[in-house]
């Protein structure tokens, strides 16, 4: 299989599906401390314009004081600007699993408390990372891990009248405590640590921020990665199609309403162009209403004991688990209302997946789940499998969260034949339940369009 150069067995019956995240690059951006990172950091982001573009500050990564340090913390007295004070092996470890694509919880850090708080900042689907601070290149293996370094050498004065603002503004100081501070630590570090760190960057920028014709070759370069990625990740795809086996030779679960009468009546009236949205709506809420209840038969379920009105005992059946319904925004929406009918305590979670309109690459928008899904039951819902981008890229974030593949249940309307088989070639183990399984898209398209029929747009 010489066309797998990116898809991995996983057994002998799956491969690996690459989303985009799993291709991260990652930018280190280096200088000291008023240069202007931060602010060229954000600049990067919004010149690019998207949601998967992620700051880290170094900042986060401050080692916890014990007391004592904190003291003196609070009296400027201790030394933040020494390479000692960061938590590399916590940054390495939190940066490797990024690269893998996990989700990571990132420390935060108070300068005005001068400890880590509580709360952590999730970060899950990023395609760049900017890793920016005043040693961000000093560290061999982080720096090992940046596919482009950047250093902004920015005149001592300007840098020093920034720290002023920040420290003052933001962090609560006055300006005596920031000027000495600036003196015993801020300026011996840049002498020692900072400005070393310019031989293992790929670009230095004179003036900082302020040099915009340096900045726009990085802004280029990560274009190019975007782009490059895009491109990367519908060859998967097309890798995926070549490479599915035939419908005989799928072996997941794959349950389909049975056909009668009343099913095939439903369907006419729904690929009757003449149907009203209101008719529409009330047949897709029937075999809603269908399809949630055979899902039901795949449920697990366990032995439990009820004391009866009469007051004997009675050995019955529970759910062996909490269920979890998750939709992708807006097709799942059109089958929510149904598994709430059949289990009105289930837990709901989203996920919002949008396919580019050039590049066909789906990014990852917005997701939100309940605690502990990893231990759930997970109803998928899509009106539709019919282009698998989306599907997958909403399975692979399941199964990142450590939701097992048969713990998956896609419930659709309708499936396509080619998008069951790409399916079953990436999450052979995960249960689909559907109304009506199309051989091509063609035979029966205004069906596909089930969210606008439903929504009326």
């Amino acid at each position: 299989m010489s066309s797998m150069t990116s898809l991995s067995s996983m057994s002998t019956n799956a491969v690996t599906y690459q989303p985009p995240w799993r291709r991260i690059r990652f930018v280190g951006i280096a200088g000291p401390s008023g240069s202007g990172k931060t602010s060229v950091a954000q600049s990067i982001v919004k010149s690019l314009n998207q949601p998967n573009v992620v700051i880290l500050s170094l900042d986060s990564f401050y080692k916890p004081l014990t007391p004592e340090q904190r003291q003196q913390a609070l009296q400027n007295n201790y030394d933040f600007d020494k390479p000692e004070s960061i938590d590399w092996d916590l940054l390495y470890e939190k940066l490797v699993e990024i690269k893998a694509g996990r989700k990571v919880e990132i420390p935060v850090y108070s300068f005005i408390e001068h400890n880590r708080l509580n709360e952590t900042i999730t970060v899950y689907g990023a395609s760049i990372i900017i890793v920016e601070g005043i040693f961000a290149l000093f560290n061999e293996n982080i720096r090992s891990l940046f596919d482009v370094s950047i250093f902004l050498d920015t005149d001592p004065d300007v840098c020093l009248s920034r720290r002023l603002s920040r420290d003052i503004t933001y962090r609560g100081r006055d300006i005596l405590g920031v000027l000495q501070q600036y003196s015993r630590f801020v300026k011996p570090s840049y002498d020692t640590y900072v400005r070393t760190q310019a031989k293992y960057t790929d670009i230095i920028v004179p003036r900082g921020r302020d040099n915009k014709t340096a900045l726009n070759m990085v802004y280029n370069y990560i274009i190019r990665t975007l782009s490059h990625q895009s491109s990367g990740h519908m060859r998967n795809l097309s890798t995926l199609q070549a490479m599915a086996p035939t419908i005989n030779d799928i072996t997941l679960n794959i349950i389909e309403l049975r056909k009668t009468p009343e099913l095939e009546a439903i369907k006419t009236i729904l690929l009757d162009k003449s149907t009203d949205s209101d008719s529409v709506q009330f047949y897709l809420s029937r075999i809603g209403s269908m399809l949630m209840s055979l899902m039901s038969d795949c449920l697990a379920f366990e032995e439990t004991e009820v004391t009866l009105h009469s007051g004997s005992k009675w050995t019955g059946l529970k759910l062996a688990k909490q269920i979890c319904g998750v939709s992708i925004l807006r097709s799942g929406g059109t089958l929510e209302a149904a598994l709430l009918r059949q289990y009105t305590d289930v837990r709901m979670g989203k996920i919002l997946v949008q396919i580019h309109g050039e590049t066909g690459e789906p990014s990852l928008k917005f997701y939100k789940f309940p605690h502990g899904i990893a231990a759930m039951d997970v109803v998928l819902m899509a009106a539709a499998l019919r282009d698998e981008a989306n599907v997958l890229m909403a399975l692979q974030v399941l199964v990142d969260f450590g939701v097992p593949q048969e713990s998956i249940i896609l419930v659709v309307y309708v499936s396509l034949v080619e998008s069951i088989k790409t399916l079953s070639l990436v999450f052979p183990k995960i249960t689909i339940v559907t109304a009506f399984v199309e051989p091509s898209a063609e035979r029966c398209f205004s069906m596909l369009d089930i969210e606008g029929v439903y929504f009326g747009c």
